[in-house]
């Protein structure tokens, strides 16, 4: 890959070299024409990392369907013809703007024996918009790899129809030059004549002796240096800003037309690369304008940029804020409140007797992105669908504790449930499976370049974009639309926790500041300064009596996946000094949810011990700790560079799930010896490895299915059967424990 990537880039600067024909001064012009040539570099090297075979979190850019294929071939093209018109008019106007050497006269040339400098060719102003549209087609090439569902005529015809969709875009292009252009002769032609009176002669010399000392290249006049005259009868500046124009126009349609908050056939359709080829069109034009009229100063365009940023944020204290709804603040009271952890087991075991239900289930579902959305899923409703678990299983199930993707799994079959239980029905089921494996990457694209990039410039007015509004907001509406009702917070569904019928879903989160492990939980949690240390959850919560919040945003925080969606405080007055913490994602804890699972059964082994149920732990893996990649044995410079930061990201799963594994152990353990009751584990694990980006292919969902079915999957089934009850024996080829 990396070979290939190197012959790309030495191909497209030989290309470019040969193109601008002067060798002398090519350094200069790779200078001057950086910003182009970067985003022109992106375009062909970008597809290449999106592959399958390249890190996981961006994976899957180019599964897309037909709409989302013909709007990315569009853009794409546009995106080219971008860079075409931001290197076309610094080309023509950097030389003289910037005094470059082969701007002298003939005269001057032959006496230092330089070269003249070579218009643009015709053949390029002729055939410009097919050459630089090759810019386009790795993304094309991505794309019709990426898109596995689609035939290659549905294809073909999608990529056609982009290239169309690009051409009446270069004509509406021309139709807004002309307009422009006619209406500025017109208002030259209507201008009155400015009227002459009498001067006193010296007044007028000293004001003409003034005009010419200040419009000099060292005055006013050298501002516009270099660019007050159009250099090229083709690629003239009115061209590239008609271009500019109607991007900017597209740009802003598609602030409301793709919201993430509204279910339509363009939030459905958009893909996530559509954003950032929009963001990208208007960069190069941007960029290249600010450098045409600074790099003549030697200001550094990238520099004052980064500076204004940190300014900005700091002025304007931007931050990242998510929805909280608090009844007192500052607190007044740190107390656990009326209804905790035993109340709410209490009220589940009036609505399940031990005689119909023998056994509890708690489960934990680990992270790993929608891949850990959809497995959760899935094994949750497959449990639920078994002929011989349907009457009973989902009711069955008492606490889950989730994390990161995994709360998003969840979220989705807790609310499934309604007052007569677990639903009984496979539509249902089948519903929350497509909802936790439906994408929401390009809800994180939209946030990404409208919401969070135009605060890094301005402060758009709160109509425009809230103060919560940013691509973690956006991923949250995504994940609600059209499942989870507006306005279902964690306290609405404690009503259902209280009549037994709805499972307490613990968010398992993470304290960006302290690192400590933050649980969101429907019901009130001890906490490490509040008990005996071995009944102690170890961890701070986040909702105190009368706090409040939406199940996705719970869900989102828990899910905080680095730079994917931002860590969040709580949209709260500075002396809720208890409350300013950020957010990050709880896979830094605890990646399995293992250790709430834990809290929770230590907290009620009073009340197990009295009813004499048995407890079956379920835990749901979505990352295979058993995986050994092999070793490097010939590693390169950036391997050996990167070493220390790989080893940090390739310990976290082994070592917790070594530590978690004899935590459950040493729980058995004490349950034995104080015989408070029978406690059993089961791990459903995903073992194929599969994409972290909030996107899964048809295949990859697939895959995903059939791992229900590996033969190890399907002991564990018979393990929990056994455990409940309904298999009298195990098979020989499945080892109960």
């Amino acid at each position: 890959m990396s070979t290939v990537i190197l012959i790309i880039v030495s191909l497209l600067f030989l290309a470019l070299t040969v193109l601008l024909q002067q060798r002398t001064f090519f350094i200069q012009y790779v200078f001057f024409l950086r910003f182009p040539i970067l985003i022109g570099l992106f375009m062909v090297i970008f597809p290449f990392f999106a592959g399958e075979d390249n890190p996981k979190i961006i994976q899957n850019w180019f599964d897309i369907d037909f709409v989302g294929l013909t709007i990315a071939t569009w853009l794409s093209i546009l995106l080219a013809w971008a860079v075409m018109y931001a290197a076309a008019v610094l080309y023509v106007h950097v030389p003289s703007r910037n005094d470059l050497l082969f701007l002298r006269s003939e005269h001057e040339k032959k006496k230092r024996g330089e070269a003249a400098i070579q218009p643009m060719p015709n053949w390029l102003k002729r055939y410009r918009f097919p050459i630089f549209s090759v810019l386009a087609t790795p993304i094309w090439i991505a794309c019709w790899r990426g898109s596995v569902a689609l035939s290659w005529l549905e294809k073909l015809s999608a990529i056609v129809m982009g290239v169309v969709l690009a051409h009446l875009f270069a004509v509406g292009t021309t139709w807004v030059r002309g307009w422009y252009t006619s209406r500025q002769q017109a208002s030259l032609q209507t201008m009155p004549k400015p009227r002459t009176t009498r001067m006193n002669p010296k007044v007028q010399q000293a004001l003409e002796s003034a005009r010419k000392t200040v419009l000099t290249d060292d005055g006013l006049s050298s501002l516009w240096k270099g660019y007050q005259q159009e250099h090229d009868d083709v690629f003239t500046r009115t061209r590239a800003l008609s271009f500019l124009g109607l991007a900017a126009v597209m740009y802003v349609f598609g602030f409301f037309l793709v919201r993430p908050d509204q279910r339509t056939f363009l939030t459905e359709s958009v893909p996530a690369i559509a954003y950032v080829l929009m963001l990208l069109m208007l960069l190069a034009s941007a960029l290249s304008v600010l450098s045409l009229l600074l790099d003549r100063y030697r200001v550094p365009v990238l520099l004052i940029l980064c500076v204004y940023i940190s300014w900005h944020y700091k002025a304007a204290e931007i931050d990242h804020y998510y929805k909280l709804i608090r009844a007192n603040c500052p607190l007044a009271s740190r107390s656990s409140g009326n209804y905790g952890v035993a109340m709410a087991y209490e009220d589940w075991a009036k609505r399940h007797p031990i005689d119909k239900y023998p056994t509890m289930v708690v489960v934990s579902a680990s992270g790993g992105g929608i891949t850990a959305a959809r497995w959760t899923a899935q094994v949750l409703s497959n449990l639920q669908r078994d002929p011989n678990l349907t009457d009973f299983f989902g009711d069955s199930i008492a606490m889950i504790s989730s994390v990161s993707g995994g709360a998003v799994g969840s979220a989705y079959v807790v609310n499934a449930y309604t007052s007569a239980g677990a639903p009984r029905d496979g539509t249902t089921w089948q519903t929350v499976e497509d909802q936790a494996g439906r994408s929401s990457l390009a809800a994180v694209g939209w946030g990404l370049v409208y919401p969070d990039f135009l605060r890094m410039l301005v402060s758009p007015p709160a109509f425009l974009v809230g103060k919560d509004h940013d691509r973690g907001w956006a991923i949250e509406r995504r994940w609600a639309a059209g499942t989870i009702p507006d306005g279902t917070s964690i306290a609405k569904w404690r009503d259902g926790i209280r009549g037994g019928w709805r499972p307490v879903l613990i968010f398992n989160a993470t304290v960006a500041e302290t690192g400590e492990r933050l649980v969101i939980a429907p019901v009130d949690i001890p906490t490490a300064k509040q008990g005996p240390a071995d009944f102690s959850w170890r961890a701070r919560k986040l909702l105190y009596p009368g706090d409040d919040l939406e199940v996705v945003t719970a869900a989102r925080l828990s899910a905080t996946f680095p730079y994917v969606t931002p860590i969040a405080r709580p949209d709260q007055s500075d002396d809720c000094v208890d409350n300013l913490y950020h957010v990050a994602d709880g896979g830094y804890t605890d990646n399995f949810g293992v250790l709430s699972a834990v809290d929770y059964l230590r907290e009620i082994a009073g009340k197990i011990q009295a009813d004499g149920r048995k407890v079956v732990l379920v835990q749901i893996r979505a990352s295979n700790p058993e995986t050994m990649p092999s070793p490097q044995n010939h590693p390169s410079f950036l391997s050996i560079a990167s070493g220390p930061l790989q080893t940090l990201l390739s310990v976290r799963t082994p070592v917790q799930v070594a530590r978690n594994d004899a935590l459950v152990d040493y729980l058995k353990y004490e349950w034995q010896q104080k015989k408070i009751g029978q406690l059993y584990t089961v791990v459903f694990q995903l073992y194929k490895d599969n994409p972290l980006s909030w996107h899964l292919s048809p295949r990859e969902k697939e895959t995903i299915t059939a791992e229900w079915l590996s033969p190890k999957n399907q002991c564990t089934l018979v393990a929990l059967k056994t455990y409940l009850g309904v298999v009298a024996q195990a098979p020989a080829e499945c080892s109960v424990s």
